[in-house]
């Protein structure tokens, strides 16, 4: 007996991934909308979890699995207070950098913040390879950061993405926990209840305006919300199920 992958399977789920791939990229230009039509990174982030939170629920109902499990619902829930951190850092630093320089800055350091953890609490240990890819992404990070060409301003945007990256890499692992017990759907239904909780209990204490938005402001929180967050989140999971998806040929 063997096991392969289909190649049937494997094909569509790499068009799937490249192709939600490809909408998660609309992200920092949705976000630059928002913030050039009023909107506040806080503002933005409630929006963003709240347009999703809908399909998020469908999502779970149609695949019939229930809620989850307790535990991974608490690590679903600490992943979107996480994921919120992210999401206001990063977007606080768009605003005083390019999108481009914050989106690669938090991209090159939350893996090495997730390699870090992972070899602190959870004993992983990784080999040359995995060490040097650290040492890119944090060399990266310092050119983005350090160097006049690349910076932008005064070097404030790029310390608060760096924030931002921390928080990313604390949402992976919380959210990979979430994972062992329950759904990716569950998973992606608790974190954004949580993410959206803790926008709305910031919003409750800071009180930003919420309505008064252009309308390409209001299509950049409509696109997070669907494109972004669930049809691209969508793309990307479903391709990896394909791609890893196996059959088993008797022999």
């Amino acid at each position: 007996m063997s096991i392969r992958c289909a190649p049937s399977a494997r094909r569509d789920g790499l068009l799937s991934v490249a192709f939600g791939s490809i909408l998660l990229g609309f992200s920092a230009i949705f976000v630059k909308w928002g913030l050039s039509g009023g909107a506040s990174p806080l503002v933005i982030g409630l929006y963003r979890m709240l347009f999703a939170l809908p399909g998020s629920v469908l999502l779970v109902w149609c695949e019939g699995g229930g809620l989850g499990d307790s535990k991974g619902v608490i690590w679903a829930l600490f992943a979107g207070v996480a994921f919120a951190g992210d999401l206001q850092f990063w977007h606080e630093s768009m605003r005083y950098t390019s999108a481009a320089n914050a989106t690669f800055i938090v991209c090159g350091l939350s893996p090495v913040w997730v390699a870090t953890f992972s070899s602190l609490f959870r004993c992983v240990r990784y080999r040359w390879l995995g060490r040097f890819g650290q040492l890119l992404g944090i060399s990266g990070a310092l050119v983005l950061a350090g160097a006049r060409g690349a910076r932008v301003g005064n070097g404030r945007g790029e310390v608060i993405a760096a924030v931002a990256s921390f928080c990313y890499a604390a949402f992976t692992l919380a959210l990979a926990q979430s994972r062992k017990s329950n759904s990716a759907r569950q998973s992606l239904l608790w974190m954004s209840i949580g993410s959206l909780l803790t926008f709305i209990s910031i919003e409750g204490w800071q009180n930003q305006p919420l309505l008064a938005f252009d309308t390409l402001a209001w299509a950049g929180l409509i696109g997070l919300g669907v494109v972004v967050q669930l049809l691209a989140w969508l793309m990307i999971n479903s391709g990896f199920a394909g791609i890893f998806s196996e059959v088993v040929d008797a022999k």
